[in-house]
């Protein structure tokens, strides 16, 4: 249920004045409610107020004509569209519905039905709202700008970065343990024409080998022992985003042989199906091993290597970015300070001269 709030203001469009007050007589004075007749001044009344919901009764084609210009310009706001079912318009319904209307309440409401979609119309605003914080959390977090970069050498990688995240491109990146690859990978995505659908990581030294591949590409219904139910691989719930596969030199030559396949067909079968899945995906793979190495000794595939390695770059460890240590520290210190609610300007001078 959503918060009583009287800053938030509704506006009913009725060609009767008394439905605006049915609703204000339901609401009991929690939110703000104003009533408008069907006229050129709606456009003019929203674009000038901060209604939260509208809700619009609809009898004729103007009204549907107000329903698409609302959803059009000020798509933020849901509408609540009203009416009187008849043999005359038995798909009134169905249209409103199709032509952007959150709800259709037909007419003569009772209370409770109205306030039911009222309150469902609020919760959806208030959730969008909680979204749009989240997002702008998660700009900031991955803001390719806000990343302490002081070494011409780690300005360089972000810099290179920032390029790679509009290349729709397989990126591996390369670098020791601890050096960020994980948070990279996410900022490249979230950065990237892609951003607005799912970024999904997947370490493949944590996963038993055997099962990898069912992560990965997922299972059909007693495919192996143990496998009650269908499931959706990560690979395919990543669909339209990005899969970013953690420390990808552990994975064994037969995995790596159905990995190649997808990044060449972008297809694939679950385990246990024969029916093939296409799925767009872009994937960013890990690694702390020399994989030139590992090809050599044959623990890796060289044709997928060079898939991966579309593009290519090396994160360098902070012993070889010392710039980095000390705003770096700062960094965390206020990060940890804001979490603990604490006051610490910063570290002793003693401390800092050591770098």
């Amino acid at each position: 249920m959503p918060t009583k709030n009287k800053e938030v203001s509704i506006l009913v469009i009725d060609r009767e004045s008394r439905w605006a007050e049915i609703i204000r007589e339901i609401m009991e004075g929690d939110y703000q409610v104003e009533w408008l007749s069907h006229s050129d001044r709606i456009h003019e009344k929203i674009k000038n107020s901060s209604f939260n919901l509208v809700v619009l009764n609809i009898e004729n084609e103007k009204d549907f004509s107000l329903l698409q210009g609302l959803r059009m310009n000020y798509s933020h706001i849901p509408v609540i569209a009203t009416g009187k079912i008849s043999e005359k318009a038995p798909h009134l319904l169905v249209r409103a519905i199709k032509e952007g209307a959150y709800d259709f309440v037909e007419k003569p409401y009772t209370h409770e039905r109205i306030l039911l979609s009222i309150r469902n119309a609020m919760m959806l605003v208030e959730m969008k709202h909680e979204i749009d914080y989240l997002r702008r959390q998660q700009d900031l977090i991955y803001d390719f700008d806000q990343i302490v970069a002081v070494s011409p050498t780690m300005i360089e990688v972000i810099q290179r970065l920032k390029k790679f995240a509009q290349v729709d491109a397989t990126l591996l990146m390369t670098g020791e343990t601890g050096t960020g690859k994980s948070f990279l990978a996410g900022a490249v995505h979230f950065n990237s024409p892609r951003r607005s659908k799912l970024f999904i990581k997947v370490n493949c030294a944590n996963i038993p080998e055997q099962l990898l591949e069912s992560e990965l590409f997922g299972h059909e219904k007693g495919a192996f022992t143990g496998a009650i139910k269908t499931r959706v691989g990560r690979i395919e719930q990543a669909k339209g985003g990005t899969i970013f596969l953690d420390e990808i030199g552990e994975m064994s030559l037969s995995t790596q042989t159905k990995l190649l396949r997808f990044l060449e067909e972008k297809s694939f079968e679950r385990l246990g199906s024969n029916a093939t899945i296409r799925v767009d995906v872009r994937v960013i793979a890990a690694t702390n091993r020399n994989l030139v190495e590992m090809v050599a000794q044959g623990k890796f595939r060289e044709d997928l290597y060079y898939r991966l390695s579309v593009l290519h770059i090396n994160i360098p460890p902070l012993r070889d970015r010392k710039e980095c240590i000390i705003p770096l520290a700062r960094y965390f210190l206020k990060q940890k300070c804001r979490i603990m609610k604490k006051s610490i300007s910063d570290f002793a001078q003693a401390s800092l001269e050591n770098f």
